[in-house]
């Protein structure tokens, strides 16, 4: 039985394509999942009308990305933490911590955006990879600077 892939099915197909599968996995798997459709000139019109529409929406978030990562390039954001007399931190900076950084700052960015070759473990500037999605990334500056009241 061919039918038309409505989503991503792991080892079988991405949406959009058509594909030939058995009856019975067809039947009891990919209709009840709603993950597949039977081919006919009305299914094909629909679900190419979908992928537009998916294109589309895809190439507007990508756009939105590309508009975030132009603004946060060279940008820097300062973290404070407690140091000892020798600038060792008491601790580290992780992805988590960048990325509270820049969510304070009021950027769309979590801690798997951020890409460290490893943790911070004293005061200083480092560069940092903020990696939104695919290929769109940007390059920003962390200062870790001592807490107020150390000695």
């Amino acid at each position: 039985m061919e039918v038309i892939l409505k989503e991503n099915v792991k080892k079988l197909g991405s949406a959009g394509d058509l594909v030939k599968v058995t009856d019975g996995y067809a039947r009891n798997f990919l209709f009840p999942q709603n993950l597949a459709m039977p081919v006919s000139e009305k299914n094909l019109k629909a679900i190419q009308e979908e992928m537009k529409r998916r294109s589309v929406k895809l190439e507007a978030k990508k756009d939105k990305l590309k508009e975030t990562a132009g603004q946060l390039e060279g940008k820097e954001f300062t973290i404070k933490k407690k140091a000892s007399a020798d600038d060792k931190l008491f601790g580290s900076v992780t992805e988590a911590d960048v990325a509270d950084a820049v969510k304070a700052a009021g950027y769309d960015v979590n801690k798997s955006n951020i890409k460290m070759e490893s943790h911070i473990k004293e005061v200083g500037n480092f560069a940092v990879k903020v990696k939104l999605k695919g290929d769109i990334e940007a390059n920003i500056v962390v200062w870790v600077v001592k807490e107020a009241g150390n000695k």
